[in-house]
């Protein structure tokens, strides 16, 4: 059997106690009262100590697809005007006779401001033509003029002079026809021929006679005849000939 020992209290003991009962009463309602839930509860100083390194960078993620396009912006305001150029420096055309040192045959001097001058210089005159090329043509006007009052037939002279010398045989012929296909205001002639193309009146016709061509020209005399009262005619016309 056990046996009871008794034991008399003292003040040390009890003391002890109410000490240890006191301990874990605080401790318990220390856990109870300061739970951290935030890290603002920490002192900033602390935390910095229990922060850790960074860890290391992620892999790149996948590249995103194109956003939708944006409405075009605004149109921005006018910009201010610039400051005005330099006045250019002229360009002065001075012509040149014949003779002159640097154009020998004429031309024209171009300088801009003080500048070095060019020149621009005419070519050597060529040969002067004398006789119309073959297959060209030359045209001009004739007249045929008389103060009579016509009654009856009358006789003329038409005469065509050339401005350069058309050598080879010429037939002259009134026109328009096959060989005279131009007209008054635009004559025009075949491959060596000479058509005349008259302004005739009312009531007046005209018929080539004898015909002379020379090389410088040729002269055809012509019959006037009228139907009517009488009249004081003046008759012309234009021609072309063209070389054989």
């Amino acid at each position: 059997m056990f046996k009871l020992t008794r034991r008399e209290i003292t003040f040390a003991s009890l003391a002890a106690t109410v000490a240890l009962v006191v301990s874990l009463s605080a401790g318990a309602w220390a856990a109870k009262r300061y739970i951290i839930t935030s890290t603002n509860q920490i002192k900033p100083s602390v935390l910095t100590k229990l922060k850790g390194k960074a860890g290391p960078q992620g892999a790149p993620g996948a590249t995103g697809s194109p956003g939708v396009q944006g409405a075009p912006g605004k149109d921005g305001a006018p910009g201010k005007d610039g400051t005005p150029g330099k006045d250019g420096t002229s360009v002065t055309n001075t012509p040149l006779l014949e003779g002159n040192l640097n154009c020998k045959f004429g031309g024209a001097e171009f300088k801009v401001g003080t500048g070095s001058p060019t020149y621009a210089c005419d070519g050597e005159p060529g040969p002067l033509l004398e006789e119309l090329p073959e297959g060209k043509t030359l045209t001009g006007m004739w007249d045929l003029a008389t103060n009579l009052f016509l009654t009856g037939p009358e006789q003329g002279l038409i005469v065509a002079s050339y401005q350069f010398l058309v050598n080879g045989f010429i037939t002259v012929e009134e026109g328009p026809s096959a060989n005279c296909p131009g007209t008054l205001n635009e004559p025009a002639a075949a491959d060596g021929y000479l058509c005349l193309y008259p302004f005739l009146l009312p009531d007046i016709s005209l018929s080539l006679g004898q015909t002379f061509t020379y090389p410088a020209g040729a002269v055809a005399i012509a019959k006037i005849e009228f139907e009517g009262t009488p009249v004081e005619s003046a008759m012309w016309g234009s021609w072309a000939v063209t070389a054989p």
